[in-house]
């Protein structure tokens, strides 16, 4: 009996080992954190434009964003240490925001709603807690 292994099937059979070899496995990695809601001066000036800063302990985290249900942002994020930030979103016109709703690597969803501050500050301790603070001044990162 002759043997009908060809080149062609050699390679066939070498691509497809390669192939299920190289295939990542992606877990769920679904967050599993508190909220808490701090304050701040709220009465003081105001600017029309509202605008979240991502700060402290976002470590190529996947932050989403919307405003009045409509994602202004989804991307992945990560806190530069010498400076304590991360990103900022620009939200618009804080008198055309009816809700705002921001989401951490697919945890539980943080929402806003009526707000009267132009900055939000959001922190993270991952899969522990996500603090967001209120504020209508703005202190620049150095």
């Amino acid at each position: 009996m002759k043997n009908y292994i060809t080149p062609s099937i050699i390679m066939f059979l070498l691509f497809r080992l390669i192939n299920v070899s190289c295939k990542k496995v992606v877990k769920d990695t679904k967050s599993n954190y508190g909220i808490k809601f701090g304050t701040g001066n709220c009465l003081d000036y105001k600017s029309d434009t509202t605008v979240i800063f991502f700060e402290s302990h976002f470590d190529n985290d996947l932050v989403q964003v919307s405003v009045n249900n409509k994602e202004v942002f989804k991307g992945t994020v990560t806190t530069d240490k010498t400076l304590g930030y991360a990103k900022d979103v620009n939200l618009g016109s804080i008198k055309n925001i009816s809700k705002v709703k921001i989401n951490i690597n697919k945890g539980k969803d943080v929402l806003l709603d009526k707000l009267t501050c132009n900055y939000i500050f959001v922190n993270y301790i991952k899969d522990s807690i996500v603090s967001v603070k209120f504020d209508n001044k703005f202190v620049p990162y150095q």
